[in-house]
């Protein structure tokens, strides 16, 4: 068996990384190369005639259906996860990630799930913690996991949050990886590399019925979905999708926690939490809509009144414009919101 599936994943700050690692590949690298790199969803991506400056292997968009060929680097289209079946590409358009599409944890599970201890998985520069759950997967199929030096990363949030929870076999500079990467390319995979494949793959199988009907909703073999089993104990989560509100199914591994809605959206907790300070601003900004529509209905509602309701609706949107005010400064200072101790002082102060 030969190391010939090389997965590559990377966000914020990973591109110059990419093209030093392209730099140094070999037209016939005797292996397979895929890439996952987060871009905008509303324009196409321009990667291959990027990396084309820099590397004599060919690249192009990843095609859906598309047969792996070695000594070609597929790319991640705009928009829609890069998964690998035994011989041909999916690229279809799954469940977001982190709020990710492209997602680097889709592209790594299916390059363990498919192909075990051949893959070669790589995480580069970015922010939260994504791809970590895929190299644990890649680890656990007996898979080779490498990342970018946080040292050198222009973001090192993600290397270094693989580091904290994988098992990381090099940590390898950008330049560096291009050529390690030759070396390894089309080489046999060790004996006990292969042994320990055989022994994660009977661990990751479900210990007990309820575990197995725990993961049966999501294991569907589409991008976006997981491992059977998602993790270690998955179970029911208190916290709903911040993506469709659905009910989520939380689970820890390597102390790695990891939540996964029924329809297939993915999250690190540090990824939820980022989608939920989203959602937080949003119905923040949507509140102080409201709120200002209101004071104005109630100041024209006071001018058409008599007199004995006139003052009531000039009250009304006299807290109207209070409670407007309170949001407005939240959201402009970036401030969580103040607790009622917090409140009382900022009163007693004015």
């Amino acid at each position: 068996m030969l190391y010939d599936i090389i997965a590559i994943g990377g966000s914020s700050g990973a591109i110059e990384a990419l093209q030093q690692v392209m730099a140094e590949l070999p037209a016939n690298l005797p292996a397979a190369v895929f890439v996952v790199v987060h871009t905008a969803p509303d324009r196409p991506s321009r990667l291959p005639e990027v990396l084309a400056r820099y590397a004599s292997i060919e690249a192009s968009n990843a095609l859906h259906g598309e047969k792996i060929r070695t000594g070609h680097v597929y790319l991640a289209p705009s928009d829609n996860h890069l998964s690998l079946e035994r011989d041909y590409l999916r690229v279809v358009r799954g469940p977001r990630e982190n709020g990710q599409r492209p997602a680097i944890n889709a592209l790594f599970r299916s390059a363990a799930r498919g192909f075990g201890p051949r893959v070669i998985g790589v995480l580069l520069s970015g922010q939260l913690d994504c791809g970590t759950a895929g190299l644990l997967a890649i680890h656990a199929r007996g898979g080779l996991t490498l990342v970018q030096d946080p040292s050198e990363a222009s973001f090192p949030e993600m290397p270094s949050n693989a580091l904290r929870h994988v098992q990381i076999d090099h940590v390898l500079s950008a330049k560096e990886m291009g050529a390690f990467l030759t070396r390894l390319a089309g080489t046999h995979v060790p004996d006990a590399r292969l042994n320990e494949a055989a022994q994660g793959v009977q661990a990751l199988k479900p210990r007990s019925k309820v575990q197995e009907q725990a993961g049966e909703s999501i294991q569907e073999e589409s991008p976006g979905h997981g491992i059977p089993g998602f993790g270690r104990n998955p179970r029911l989560s208190p916290v709903t999708c911040p993506e469709c509100h659905g009910t989520m199914v939380e689970s820890e591994d390597q102390e790695l926690l990891r939540f996964r809605c029924h329809v297939g959206h993915a999250f690190s907790i540090d990824g939820l939490a980022a989608e939920q300070e989203h959602a937080v601003e949003a119905a923040l900004w949507a509140g102080l809509r409201a709120l200002e529509e209101s004071e104005i209905v109630n100041k024209r509602m006071s001018d058409r009144s008599d007199r004995s309701l006139a003052e009531r609706f000039r009250e009304k949107a006299r807290a109207m414009r209070h409670h407007a005010d309170t949001i407005r400064r939240i959201l402009l200072s970036g401030r969580v919101l103040p607790s009622p101790v917090e409140e009382a002082s900022e009163s007693a102060a004015k």
